[in-house]
């Protein structure tokens, strides 16, 4: 299925970048003009149905915007699927997307790239750099090692919403 175009978009439904939120500008499948559009799927992402075709919001909206399809994936700064204004959506790269994630859910620590090292009873600190991990040592607290990676993701220029502090 070949993807719709801006214009088909602006047709169908209005958007509005302040509140993120798609109406139907023609009725469609049991929704009236001026009805909110779409769905809210499993995974936490709204959907609409335009012109034969499913689409997530935040894809639409930066269609309606901007007139093209995003070039990379998008990424909510805020980290709600939900929030589909235009100045929360941004194009990313997967190594930005997945600095904007929340922590894993086996994280014991409470902290992004800080680990518990029993074999030297210290606290282990790293960054990924072009997908590789660098280690960046070992320390005595679990303070220090924060404060390692802090200082060396902002040496890389990477700090960013994503969570760097571990409490997102």
């Amino acid at each position: 299925m070949e993807k719709i175009t801006a214009e088909t978009l602006r047709r169908e439904l209005n958007y509005d970048p302040d509140t993120g939120v798609f109406t139907r500008r023609i009725a469609r499948g049991g929704q009236k003009v001026g009805d909110v559009a779409g769905w809210l799927g499993q995974n936490g992402y709204r959907y609409i149905n335009v012109a034969g075709g499913k689409y997530t919001a935040h894809s639409l909206a930066w269609l309606h915007v901007y007139g093209v399809w995003p070039s990379l994936k998008l990424d909510h700064r805020n980290r709600d699927r939900l929030d589909n204004r235009i100045a929360n959506l941004r194009e990313a790269s997967n190594a930005l997307n997945a600095l904007n994630s929340g922590l894993r859910n086996d994280n014991t620590t409470g902290h992004r790239g800080i680990y518990w090292f029993p074999r030297t009873a210290k606290w282990m600190a790293c960054v990924f750099d072009n997908g590789r991990q660098v280690h960046l040592g070992y320390f005595a607290t679990k303070e220090q090692a924060i404060a390692a990676r802090h200082a060396a993701m902002a040496a890389r220029g990477t700090a960013d919403e994503g969570g760097l502090s571990g409490s997102s």
